[in-house]
């Protein structure tokens, strides 16, 4: 399903980097490639759906999450997007054309989740790394911050608007145990396009 969004409705919303550390990174899987690789997708998902992004420093308490996990030879992981109910709202509205409901807003916020983890994978495939995605889960009603005593483990962005915050994040493992080594890299691929392996 492709979205139009008329410019009148793009929102803008900064963003914020927080670096992350790998305990066992190698050359193409970096703590640095992984910030740069969170803040590109979910920037690239955001204008997909009519909402620019550029740079600022807040962040609140969050509402409701999307989760999606993920797995990979040697690698696992999370990828989380989190708001407020009146921010999503508003970004749904904006972007879908209707108010929609909460079930809608939910869904919304796990698709795009699942967009920017799509665009995420694409990425690592570049570098030699596969990964296989979970079904993203959402949760509401839970009182959602970032914690700064874990920021060199987890690589999150911080978007703001008029319309509220929203807090993308990234928390991936890699160890000996489960021998991350990078396999062939894979040429680029647009997003949507379809790879047959």
């Amino acid at each position: 399903m492709t979205h139009h969004v008329s410019p009148e409705a793009a929102i803008d919303l900064d963003v914020v980097w927080g670096p992350m550390r790998l305990d066992k990174p190698s050359a193409s899987l970096s703590s640095e490639a992984l910030q740069a690789d969170l803040d590109g997708c979910t920037a690239e998902v955001l204008a997909s759906h009519g909402i620019r992004v550029a740079r600022d420093r807040r962040v609140g308490d969050l509402g409701i999450a999307s989760v999606i996990g993920f797995t990979g030879e040697g690698l696992a992981g999370a990828l989380g997007l989190a708001t407020t109910d009146p921010t999503l709202a508003t970004l749904y509205a904006r972007s879908m054309g209707s108010p929609g409901d909460l079930a809608a807003h939910s869904d919304w916020l796990r698709e795009l989740s699942n967009q920017v983890l799509g665009r995420l994978k694409g990425r690592l495939l570049t570098k030699g790394y596969a990964i296989h995605l979970a079904i993203p889960q959402s949760v509401r009603g839970m009182s959602l911050v970032p914690n700064e005593s874990r920021r060199s483990h987890i690589a999150w962005t911080v978007l703001t608007s008029p319309a509220g915050v929203v807090l993308a994040w990234l928390d991936l493992e890699t160890s000996d145990a489960m021998a991350a080594e990078a396999g062939p890299s894979v040429a680029p691929s647009e997003s949507g396009d379809v790879i047959i392996f």
